[in-house]
């Protein structure tokens, strides 16, 4: 389990490297789609909220140090993300089109409700978002119409397979 985690955080944090550093000059409007959190996001839900709440925060912690937002603001978020889509292990079945984008598109929303809070509640401006804007709203569907399309790539790759218990053969 420790390994998935290990694996997940780091193809999570490497998503985040792509959105910030590539994807900004490749997307005209300027809001690039969150890939780590749909990476992040496939993994709590095939793995449960135990782990999904390890690789929420180191994933969150590698966004950190990519962002002007202070140390722990990414960690915090990713982590509560990692729990709460990490309940629905068992209890939805994965198809290929409708759960991806319900999922993050109610991720990302709720990403940028967690990232308001804390923005006001500590006063911190470099993070700041705000839910009635446009930029947020585009993000929300840009992450919610790319999510079918990885989370299929990621399960014709076979990532983060949940571990098949023992029986009889």
């Amino acid at each position: 389990m420790t390994g998935k985690i290990i694996r997940a955080a780091v193809l999570a944090s490497l998503m985040g490297v792509l959105q910030t550093n590539l994807l900004r000059f490749v997307l005209p409007t300027l809001v690039v789609p969150d890939l780590a959190l749909i990476v992040l996001v496939f993994f709590a839900h095939r793995n449960g909220s135990f782990a999904g709440q390890f690789a929420g925060f180191f994933t969150g912690l590698g966004l950190d140090f990519l962002s002007l937002a202070p140390l722990g603001f990414y960690a915090f978020i990713y982590t509560v993300l990692g729990f709460l889509f990490g309940l629905t292990e068992d209890r939805i079945v994965l198809d290929g089109v409708v759960f991806p984008f319900v999922a993050l598109f109610f991720a990302t929303l709720i990403k940028a409700l967690i990232a308001g809070a804390l923005a006001g509640v500590f006063s911190i401006d470099t993070a700041s978002v705000g839910l009635l804007g446009a930029r947020v709203w585009i993000e929300i569907g840009l992450t919610a119409l790319i999510a079918p399309l990885l989370f299929s790539l990621m399960s014709i790759l076979g990532l983060f397979h949940a571990q098949q218990r023992g029986g009889f053969r």
